[in-house]
Order: structure tokens, then C-alpha cells, then sequence
């Protein structure tokens, strides 16, 4: 991926990156159910739905080129920091 990156080919980075997760998630997400049957304890509809917000979040950073600025940044990081609060104390 860094090599994608280095010779501006960005798309190429992406598209290893959401490879890499959907493999994650899918392949050895699933070979581990196999044999070890895995439950979605303290999973909510909350989670749920914010999991579904988050690509709405990041479409209107999409519309500048791609490229996601330092506020961007933060305001990412702010977010999920929030989130992980919220979940601690909640949860």
C-alpha cells in the first residue's frame, strides 16, 4: 500500500485496504466461527446505526478531492474518542 501511495496511485491504496478489511472480516472472521461459535454480546441497534452513519459522515471529506485535511483528521478522531467514551461508560 505504501508503494501505491508513494507513486500516487491512490486508488490502488484504497481499494487494498477495503480488500483487506472485507478479508478480515469475512474469511477469518469466519474460520474462527468454525470452531469457536461467536455471539454479538453488548452489540446494540445503537452500534448498529452508527456503524451505518459512518459512511455518511465521511462522503461530504470525499468531495474535496479525496484528500482529508488536519480539521478532517481531528474531527475523525474526535468523533471516534467520543464514541469510545459514550461505549465505556454506557455500556
Amino acid at each position: 500500500m505504501r508503494m501505491a501511495l508513494r507513486f500516487g496511485v491512490s486508488s490502488l491504496a484504497v481499494g487494498n485496504a477495503v480488500g483487506s478489511s472485507i478479508f478480515n472480516s469475512l474469511c477469518i472472521l469466519g474460520t474462527t466461527a468454525l470452531f469457536y461459535p461467536l455471539q454479538g454480546a453488548g452489540f446494540t441497534w445503537t452500534d448498529l446505526g452508527l456503524i451505518l452513519a459512518a459512511p455518511v459522515v465521511l462522503l461530504p471529506f470525499a468531495g474535496t478531492g479525496l484528500k482529508l485535511v488536519r480539521w478532517e483528521g481531528g474531527l475523525l478522531l474526535f468523533l471516534y474518542g467520543a464514541y469510545i467514551l459514550w461505549r465505556s461508560t454506557v455500556g
